[in-house]
């Protein structure tokens, strides 16, 4: 029985893996470099991370909308009900219950 094995100290340029078993230290580095690598890449993080993207930007939209103008007809239709400067369903409402 080798000394390592009864818990001693391990040979220079070796170590211990979970199960107790000697293995020399630069395999052990390449199999945790490996096993973080595949756990960056199954997570995203890393190199793996998503690149950005330049065409995709992530400002609000304009304030100004596009809409009809208020004019004519529709100016009289928003003033059926409150608020009179915008068209409202209390505006369709009102237009609706209209008696001639």
């Amino acid at each position: 029985m080798k000394k390592y094995q009864a818990g001693g100290d391990v040979p220079k340029g070796m170590t211990k893996t979970e199960t107790g078993r000697p293995i020399s230290q630069k395999s052990q580095d390449d199999w945790n470099t490996k096993w973080a690598d595949a756990m960056d890449r199954q997570a995203g993080k890393g190199k793996y991370a998503p690149k950005a993207n330049p065409a995709i930007t992530n400002k609000p939209a304009s304030e100004k909308k596009p809409g009809m103008k208020m004019g004519g007809k529709l100016k009289k239709f928003a003033a059926l009900a409150p608020p009179k400067d915008k068209v409202t369903f209390a505006d369709k409402i009102a237009g609706a219950k209209k008696r001639k």
